[in-house]
């Protein structure tokens, strides 16, 4: 009895553990389902997946916004209960709801709800048509992600060329500033003694003015006063010879004879000009003033232009070192320098740091001036023109000019999105990103592997 009853406890103890093991693994496997349901919430971003997972444990969800919670079961039932969409990410049921496509291989991508299970392959993976029983989309991820990975090796290499043009140009920038900068100080020490000339001249000139003016004018004075008593005189002897041949001529009027002298009808004695007399020399003294006041007005003006010269030097140059031409100086090639793309109409000119210009036969319209670098983010990524030529019944023309990687400086691309405003594309090495690296375009391509 005591060995049957020891066999028979034995039996109950082992079908307890039994039921026991059984529990324990149907826990186990409901919260490895639940798990599981969280990790392939379709349609679900990476960043929002630990909301899901958190939400398959507790058994309910809350809206992303707050709005409500819901049971755990109603996440993408296709009824929309979160007004933000957030409770269902793989259906159409929410107009504010949107979609993730892994897109494994390839880059992923977010989709407007809309789009979902509407008859049409939008992700390349086909997983947003997964909820109609006829879909057939064809996974093209592997293909396209071939195809980008090609492009974007392309594009690396076109980076590399780039770097390295981008790197003599740095180094070009870097000398010509130095370059410049001892050149502009140059300048402004001799343009400093030239203006320090200029004045003493200026004074000596002025000086020599003093003294030469009322000699000159005093001998031109003189002469003019003897010129008119000349005139004086000789006009009292014509008037006497005038009244001396009137007397003369008075018997042979009375007589109605007309006189040897008496000129025709309608005919006008000839008057001769007298000769403009010479003005006499000046005098020694005179004409010693006169000399210096010249030789010093000659001096004065030569330096005064060289003066003038080397300022404009100085304000252009202190403009160009002004000019903001990047970080490193990598688009002070771009400087003095003018680019151009021709259409079948027209030619465009960009002038960096200038002007923009768009030209037919031998006439040009301003796209605008130069205001400055305008990215966003990376500000060196667009340049701006502005308040040009006006167009008829609309704005004053602009230009924006986007700047890409390239390995040499070029005008490729002009388009008009709107009345009178361009976009022009420019590749340029000095646009090249120092921090691009295969490492990001390949982590685009790759993907995600969470679900």
């Amino acid at each position: 009895m005591h060995r049957r009853s020891s066999s028979s406890s034995a039996v109950t103890l082992s079908l307890a553990a039994a039921v026991m093991m059984l529990a324990v693994m149907m826990i186990v496997l409901c919260a490895d389902a639940a798990s599981t349901q969280a990790k392939v919430i379709r349609g679900a971003a990476p960043a929002s997946r630990p909301l899901y997972r958190a939400a398959a444990k507790s058994g309910s969800f809350t809206c992303v916004d707050g709005s409500k919670t819901i049971p755990f079961a109603a996440i993408n039932d296709d009824y929309c209960d979160c007004p933000d969409g957030s409770d269902e990410p793989g259906t159409s049921a929410c107009p504010r709801g949107s979609f993730y496509c892994p897109n494994k291989r390839f880059v992923p991508t977010v989709l407007p709800s809309s789009r979902v299970n509407d008859g049409v392959c939008d992700c390349c993976d086909g997983t947003d048509e997964l909820g109609r029983k006829e879909s057939d989309c064809d996974n093209t991820c592997e293909e396209a992600g071939e195809s980008l990975r090609l492009e974007n090796e392309q594009k690396l290499l076109s980076h590399q060329q780039g770097m390295r043009v981008r790197f003599e140009h740095i180094k070009r920038g870097l000398t010509a500033r130095k370059e410049r900068t001892a050149k502009l100080r140059e300048l402004k020490a001799t343009l400093a003694t030239e203006k320090a000339e200029d004045e003493r001249l200026k004074a000596i000139k002025d000086e020599a003015d003093a003294l030469e003016k009322p000699a000159k004018e005093a001998h031109i004075n003189a002469w003019n006063a003897v010129k008119e008593a000349r005139r004086l005189e000789r006009e009292a002897k014509k008037a006497e010879e005038d009244a001396a041949a009137a007397a003369a001529a008075a018997p042979e009027a009375a007589s109605g004879e007309p006189t040897a002298t008496e000129p025709a009808v309608d005919e006008k004695p000839e008057v001769k000009a007298e000769p403009e007399e010479p003005m006499p020399p000046f005098p020694e003294d005179v004409q010693a003033l006169i000399d210096a006041a010249n030789r010093a007005q000659t001096e004065w003006a030569a330096l005064h232009d060289r003066a003038t010269a080397t300022e404009r030097e100085v304000n252009a140059l202190d403009a160009k070192l002004n000019t903001d031409l990047g970080p490193e100086q990598e688009f002070f090639v771009l400087q003095d320098e003018c680019f151009s793309f021709k259409t079948n109409e027209y030619q465009y000119e960009v002038c960096p740091f200038v002007s923009a210009k768009q030209k037919q036969n031998d006439r040009a319209t301003s796209l605008g001036s130069w205001t400055g670098w305008s990215g966003s983010g990376n500000k060196y990524s667009q340049m701006k023109f502005e308040n040009g030529e006006k167009c008829w019944n609309g704005p004053n023309r602009s230009a924006t000019v986007n700047l890409k990687c390239g390995d040499k400086n070029a005008l490729i691309s002009v388009a008009e999105p709107s009345k009178c405003e361009y976009v022009l594309e420019f590749t340029s090495p000095a646009a090249c990103d120092p921090n691009f690296k295969l490492e990001q375009v390949e982590d685009d391509i790759e993907g995600h592997d969470e679900l």
